[in-house]
């Protein structure tokens, strides 16, 4: 049986002078545009839809796939990086909303999968600088769902590579005890404060209570989005998260689901890089 997977990905490029996120910055363009292409490559990638290259018959073989993966692209007017053959692609489609706060643009993303709740099993948010390589991503995603149930929500770790780091990879959703932060562990779920174990190929994954739920991306089931459909938040624009952009990807999550990330010493289970080193490259003391 396969499982149908709806990835939306919220993504803005304007040019600003003296912008001040990535997204307005001119000299951020190319850089924004290759993290995008990879962005979406790393989503795609997952899907078990692939092909073999048979060199002596001279053919691609196509492998059958028990999941597939389909995108939505959200963009403001014409504020945005997408190469034209992206739009191309049958399963990537491109969907415009017009705000006068582009900011809010990542909300718009609860609204698709609002609209396609009937038409996939599952369905991801994810920023646009985001990039996963773990082939099992969703199947791991998809075994501590079954295991644990739709009380919880697993969240993948962030991690940034940089050589010109100390440390080539640095996981960077650490805790934070700004009130903004502090804020939002109040109004988390109270379900599953304790650690969830599972026994993953004769080893002990460890879940924590995340203190820090952001990811810049998340992922639920089809049941688990009627749900959070059915309060009374849903389709708000509720920005007290640190930002529109972090309270579109965390905030709706942690009112409705606890949310899970594997703990420090297993952090790779599920992780996601963040195509970036800003954070790594943040001048803290080393303990």
């Amino acid at each position: 049986m396969q499982t149908r997977i709806l990835v939306v990905i919220a993504h803005f490029f304007k040019e600003e002078q003296n912008g001040k996120y990535s997204s307005t910055r001119g000299d951020k363009k190319s850089e924004r545009q290759t993290a995008l292409i990879q962005t979406i490559l790393g989503w795609l990638s997952l899907s078990k839809s692939r092909r073999h290259l048979d060199v002596y018959e001279e053919c691609f073989i196509n492998i059958p796939n028990d999941i597939n993966v389909d995108i939505v692209i959200i963009k403001n007017d014409n504020n945005h990086l997408i190469p034209s053959y992206v739009t191309g692609r049958g399963n990537i489609k491109i969907t415009q909303v017009n705000l006068e706060n582009t900011r809010y643009l990542p909300f718009a993303a609860h609204l698709v999968m609002k609209n396609n709740i009937e038409k996939y099993d599952w369905f991801a948010y994810s920023e646009d600088d985001l990039q996963v390589s773990d082939p099992y991503f969703f199947d791991k995603a998809i075994l501590f769902n079954s295991k644990f149930g739709n009380k919880f929500v697993l969240m993948p770790n962030r991690f940034e590579l940089d050589l010109q780091s100390p440390v080539a990879k640095t996981y960077v959703d650490g805790f934070n005890q700004t009130p903004e932060f502090v804020k939002v562990l109040e109004r988390m779920n109270s379900v599953g404060s304790k650690p969830l174990l599972l026994n993953f190929n004769d080893r002990g994954i460890k879940f924590e209570r995340a203190k820090n739920p952001h990811s810049g991306c998340f992922l639920i089931n089809s049941t688990q989005l009627k749900n959070w459909v059915g309060k009374s938040y849903f389709g708000n624009t509720d920005a007290s998260f640190v930002s529109p952009l972090e309270s579109a990807a965390t905030l709706g999550i942690v009112k409705t689901f606890a949310a899970m990330k594997p703990s420090p010493e297993n952090a790779e289970w599920l992780e996601i890089q963040h195509l970036d080193y800003k954070f790594s490259r943040m001048k803290f003391s080393i303990v």
